[in-house]
């Protein structure tokens, strides 16, 4: 169903499209946001947080990951390495 339209009251969005380049980073995530957008699971990213190695901040009840130190937190993760086929 990639290109039909939905339409909100205050925008018009294709679904299946990407946000334009001129839409500015969120100040922070919540935990549900963080989830989807690191692939981390909820017990990973509450570890990482009591570690100090991702930053977070409450407004109320709602924690939220600051998205400077999130980004901070991915690009430190060690490079994956692929081990290609070996040739017979």
């Amino acid at each position: 169903m990639h290109g039909r339209p939905y339409r909100s009251p205050s925008t018009f969005i294709v679904l299946g499209t990407t946000m334009s380049d001129t839409t500015p980073e969120p100040f922070g995530y919540t935990i549900k946001e963080w989830m989807i957008r690191s692939h981390m699971g909820r017990t990973a990213t509450y570890a990482a947080i009591a570690d100090g190695r991702l930053e977070a901040v409450k407004n109320g009840k709602r924690t939220l990951i600051v998205a400077a130190s999130g980004n901070r937190f991915l690009e430190s993760l060690p490079r994956a390495v692929i081990a290609g086929k070996q040739a017979a």
